[in-house]
């Protein structure tokens, strides 16, 4: 009964409600288009910087993210390999040998990173087979040949089967000098690794930089990014990062990209904080006027008898069903757009692309679609609801018959 007179009550001025309606709808879409872009952004700028080469989280021997050296590797574990892999959320534990080398050609020398890495493995995080632009991929992890970022080829003025001078220091002080074919060319997202990286098999490293059987790292594939710190929270716990060994997240091993997001998401909190203001003072507006206008009604209704908290559940009912209205044809107007959105992303502002080339991201924004966003939106449209209710309960608690009636 309190439903259908509320009902009743919301249609008696359809401008008002209309305008209230409209007011919770754009909020909703909106927050939703807001909420799903940010979050896609934040997604893309973490695929792409930590999915597609560091890793969402690395296992290293304790001490060596401060002092990267081969005097700080650790050796290779199938203990370790598979402790890491027991955990459901952990898909691939890729072992790497990364190190700083001198590469030479001809006249143009340069220092780069020389990666050693396992051919199978490896493509389940960088997928460099992927990214040759001229050549072919590794076909064993004990292949005599380099893979070249082209920025780094074109420096050195290096083609395909041209052959590459690599000169460092091994493990514990050893030297270390090679020349290699360049079985192929990559292109890299980020332009900093795009200028420096190269590419060798895992035991050609280790042959070439006397450190048999020992990596600096495990780079660790994940099914979501949403479960990094709760990964490493695991790992923490399976094996001894107490004495020997120590795991960190890509938050850690890149602070500056978490605090570029931090940023981000702090500022699209505040606009979202306007938008929820603004649909406030809507709703407020309207139970504002609806219980104002009828103050001369809730008189003669609390007069012959009508007890004021019923009186008050008519009206909050009101309230709240103009804003389950607006959120639901918010909700279903904001689907198919964030889905657009999703398929056809928004290309990036101009002030945008700097920040995007540096960490080597495509100059476009994504969306992202889950359902919480949007169940979010309509959680907080109806505790927004449900505060402003306050009012009209107050207004009728201390509501005098007479008074109301003579004030109308």
């Amino acid at each position: 009964m309190y439903l259908k007179l509320a009902w009743r009550n919301i249609w008696r001025n359809k401008r008002r409600s209309f305008i209230a309606i409209a007011s919770v709808f754009y909020a909703v879409l909106l927050a939703s288009l807001l909420m799903s872009i940010q979050m896609g952004t934040v997604q893309q700028m973490v695929t792409t910087v930590a999915g597609f080469y560091t890793g969402y989280i690395q296992v290293h021997e304790k001490g060596y993210w401060d002092d990267q050296t081969l005097d700080n590797t650790l050796l290779e574990n199938d203990s370790l390999s598979k402790a890491l892999k027991a955990n459901p959320n952990i898909i691939q534990a890729v072992p790497r040998l990364e190190t700083f080398a001198l590469a030479c050609a001809e006249d143009a020398t340069k220092g780069i990173m020389l990666t050693g890495i396992d051919p199978v493995k490896e493509n389940s995080l960088s997928a460099i087979n992927k990214k040759i632009i001229e050549g072919s991929y590794f076909t064993s992890d004990s292949e005599d040949a380099v893979i070249l970022a082209q920025g780094l080829a074109s420096y050195l003025k290096l083609k395909v089967n041209d052959t590459l001078v690599i000169l460092g220091q091994g493990y514990h002080g050893m030297s270390a000098a090679g020349k290699y074919p360049i079985k192929a060319i990559i292109k890299m997202a980020s332009p900093d690794l795009n200028k420096s990286l190269a590419f060798i098999p895992l035991k050609q490293n280790q042959t070439l930089f006397s450190a048999q059987g020992r990596l600096t790292s495990y780079a660790i594939v994940i099914d979501d990014p949403d479960n990094v710190d709760k990964t490493v929270k695991y790992l923490d716990k399976q094996i001894d990062t107490t004495h020997t060994y120590e795991v960190l997240g890509w938050k850690d091993m890149m602070p500056e990209l978490d605090q570029t997001i931090r940023g981000k998401m702090a500022s699209n909190t505040i606009i979202l904080g306007v938008l929820y203001l603004i649909v406030a003072f809507g709703i407020f507006g309207t139970v504002l006027m609806m219980t104002n206008e009828r103050m001369y009604e809730f008189g003669v209704l609390t007069a012959i008898g009508m007890k004021r908290f019923r009186l008050a559940l008519v009206t909050c009912f009101e309230s709240l069903l103009v804003s389950f209205i607006g959120a639901i044809i918010g909700l279903f107007i904001s689907l198919p757009v964030v889905l657009y959105f999703v398929h056809f992303p928004i290309p990036a502002p101009a002030s945008l692309k700097s920040t995007f080339e540096q960490y080597g991201i495509p100059p476009y924004i994504q969306a992202i679609f889950k359902p919480e966003y949007f169940i979010n939106q309509a959680i907080i449209i109806f505790v927004i609801a449900l505060l402003i209710c306050l009012y009209p309960l107050t207004k009728i608690s201390k509501l005098k018959p007479v008074e109301a009636m003579q004030g109308e």
